[in-house]
């Protein structure tokens, strides 16, 4: 359902049988900095075990109100691993 607000949409790609403790570090640090403005500002919306199918949903369903998109996650020489 889509706000009026902006948002700021936070994808992280962490498996959830088998998390990397740094990446659940770093959402962690990234939403309490800025879960302090949210609702006033803007909407803030995490997924924690994004994939491509989540990610293009949410890009698709908020596609004119993202403002900012971080991903964390895996990654290897050649490619980005969701």
């Amino acid at each position: 359902m889509p706000t009026a607000l902006p948002v700021l949409f936070l994808s992280f790609a962490n498996s959830a049988t088998d998390p990397l403790h740094q990446l659940s570090e770093e959402e962690n640090h990234i939403c309490r900095l800025l879960k302090t403005r949210a609702q006033q500002h803007y909407h803030l919306h995490a997924d924690s075990h994004a994939s491509l199918d989540s990610i293009r949903e949410y890009l698709t369903d908020y596609r004119n109100q993202v403002w900012l998109f971080h991903y964390g996650g895996h990654a290897g020489s050649k490619q980005i691993m969701l």
